[in-house]
């Protein structure tokens, strides 16, 4: 099952919650009065607090997000820190006003697992002006424990609304579950692939499509996400442009960008990453230049700027299918020694995946 592929859930692009003040929008949302955005349904991302200055997003950590070796990627934070981060500017926000992230910076503190139970994003206000917004915050599990500090910048811009706005959408009802709540769909590698290949030779047996294709992964199912080309030194990346990654503005969430640079600038370090070593990331900072289209594919593509023994420093460009810059990235990660043992791979995960996904709940987090 490939959920982007599937009729969109929620509801974006509705006028009359733009005007609203921004914290009357958090509290008819908790109310249940209005509808949630697509990006909610796919992931279950939610708001959980959210008062003058401060803000607080969760997001269940399902088999979803599962990179091919079984982890979750800092990209996969970033999604949810960009919410807590832009919610809590939107906090100070009057009727109408627009708050567009132009920087996003994550470091990670320690790997992100679904052993968590579920990520939670806090943001705190430290600065509002007229046209420039500034936030900082973190990410941790449900048990508390820190998986990486964020921040941001913000413009604040005002948006024209008509004389007469429309009453807000009523929250749709749907008869079966969201796809966050399904089992998830995908693959992951085997031990033996793992110790056997190198990280460019493993990239490149997942561009294949015949019986000797490496396998798909969740996070591949759930977003699109899919590796295009190769080469020592560089990747590019490719992900669907769709109305699933709307926050509710009818334009791409900048959390879902940052999801696409963060894994170029990871299969950039993987083409680089010798047998027996495993990159992990350690930063992302994104630089966003114009909204992204809920229209056809972006592409991000990555190339290692530095290659050290044990860290690999790499840069993103992340562009529309007809080359307009949307956004630019840059990360370190840290060459580790591989330890399968440490790792949930195919074996071990044999009883929660589901090659072709199906209508089967997800376990519940723990």
């Amino acid at each position: 099952m490939e959920v982007w592929r599937e009729p969109v859930r929620g509801v974006y692009g509705d006028l009359a919650v733009l005007a609203m003040p921004g914290i009357e929008r958090f509290r008819r949302g908790f109310a249940g009065e209005l509808a949630r955005p697509p990006v909610h349904h796919l992931t279950g991302m939610h708001p959980t607090e959210a008062s003058q200055g401060r803000c607080v997003f969760a997001m269940p950590a399902t088999d979803w997000l599962r990179t091919s070796v079984g982890t979750i990627p800092l990209g996969a934070l970033a999604f949810l820190a960009d919410a807590a981060l832009g919610g809590v500017v939107n906090t100070g926000l009057g009727p109408g006003s627009v708050a567009s992230t132009s920087e996003l910076s994550l470091r990670a503190v320690r790997p992100a697992t679904t052993s968590a139970g579920s990520f939670v994003a806090e943001a705190e206000l430290t600065h509002l002006g007229r046209l420039l917004a500034l936030g900082q915050g973190r990410v941790t599990d449900s048990q508390g424990r820190l998986l990486a500090t964020t921040s941001t910048r913000c413009f604040v811009t005002p948006y024209p609304l008509p004389d007469d706005v429309p009453p807000p959408t009523p929250p749709p009802t749907y008869e079966t579950p969201s796809p966050w709540e399904l089992r998830s769909a995908g693959r992951l590698f085997t031990a033996e692939q793992l110790e056997s290949l190198t990280g460019l030779e493993i990239l490149r047996g997942s561009l294949g499509a015949d019986e000797h294709a490496l396998p798909a992964p969740p996070i591949h199912y759930l977003f699109g996400l899919r590796p295009v080309a190769a080469d020592e030194g560089g990747s590019r990346w490719v992900m669907p442009a769709t109305p699933w990654l709307s926050a509710g503005a009818p334009f791409m969430y900048g959390g879902a960008i940052a999801l696409l640079a963060d894994t170029a600038l990871a299969g950039t370090a993987w083409t680089v990453s010798p047998e027996g070593t495993l990159p992990y990331t350690m930063d992302l900072n994104v630089r966003f230049l114009r909204p992204g289209p809920l229209e056809g594919e972006l592409v991000a593509e990555g190339t290692v700027v530095h290659r050290g023994r044990t860290m690999v420093v790499s840069q993103a460009r992340v562009t529309t299918t007809d080359g307009a810059l949307v956004a630019l990235a840059d990360g370190s990660a840290a060459l580790v020694p591989l330890d399968v043992r440490a790792l949930p791979l195919e074996d071990a995960m044999a009883d929660r995946l589901d090659p072709d996904g199906g209508p089967r709940r997800s376990p519940a987090p723990a």
